[in-house]
């Protein structure tokens, strides 16, 4: 899951919000059960194929940016906990420009399909299950699913730790051929920077014709835009 808001509430008034989602949680998915007030516990029965304790879909609010940030929302947090640096990276960014164009004008960004599809491409790139607006928009059907697999349209090849001019130091994370054509996300860049790795050389000054060894330190030509942090993935 990636979006969840942090706003701030009190005590009372977060127990009652935790009591109302245990209310629309049972109405929506059919939990068969009594509520503790003080442990909330619930009783599963799952009558139909099967029943998915936590949920099955990522939640992604992207394409309602605009309404959010005018309900007074302080903070986006992505959820990153078991996530690679890699899926952290480009989700962090693509909601960063999400956010910093609607302030500039949130009619235009309402209105600017290239840029969100953009973006939603950007958020597809990671591995993801199928993205939903959970109960955000009091929408049931959203609940309804087929499957829970993990998709994604990149492999991670790993995170550049130094660069030149002209070459780069790349932690890999990910197996790659040489010649293969690679994508860079670069920190506070939106453009995505591609480079050719027509040469792999490891640290013994070896050329290679492929980087396999997880954690090794590889040298590719680079591009002068791309600096240390930036991660590497390659299209599938």
């Amino acid at each position: 899951r990636h979006h969840f808001f942090v706003v701030t509430l009190s005590r009372l008034k977060i127990a009652a919000k935790i009591d109302q989602m245990i209310i629309q949680i049972r109405k929506h998915l059919h939990i068969i059960g009594k509520i503790s007030p003080l442990t909330r516990r619930m009783t599963l029965d799952s009558r139909c194929y099967y029943t998915f304790i936590m949920a099955s879909r990522d939640t992604c609010t992207i394409e309602h940016i605009p309404e959010l940030c005018e309900a007074g929302i302080d903070s986006f947090k992505i959820e990153g906990r078991m996530k690679s640096e890699f899926y952290t990276a480009v989700t962090v960014r693509a909601y960063r420009i999400a956010i910093d164009e609607c302030f500039k004008d949130p009619e235009g960004y309402r209105n600017n399909k290239e840029l969100k599809g953009e973006i939603m491409r950007e958020l597809c790139s990671v591995s993801h299950r199928d993205y939903s607006t959970g109960f955000y928009l009091g929408d049931k059907g959203e609940q309804i699913y087929t499957t829970s697999s993990y998709l994604r349209d990149t492999d991670f090849i790993g995170v550049v730790e130094e660069t030149s001019e002209n070459e780069m130091f790349l932690r890999v994370k990910g197996a790659f051929n040489k010649g293969e054509t690679l994508e860079v996300v670069v920190p506070g860049v939106r453009e995505i920077v591609t480079v050719n790795a027509e040469y792999i050389i490891n640290e013994k000054g070896e050329a290679l014709e492929r980087a396999a060894n997880p954690m090794a330190l590889v040298k590719i030509p680079s591009d002068k835009r791309i600096v240390s942090g930036s991660v590497v993935r390659r299209r599938i």
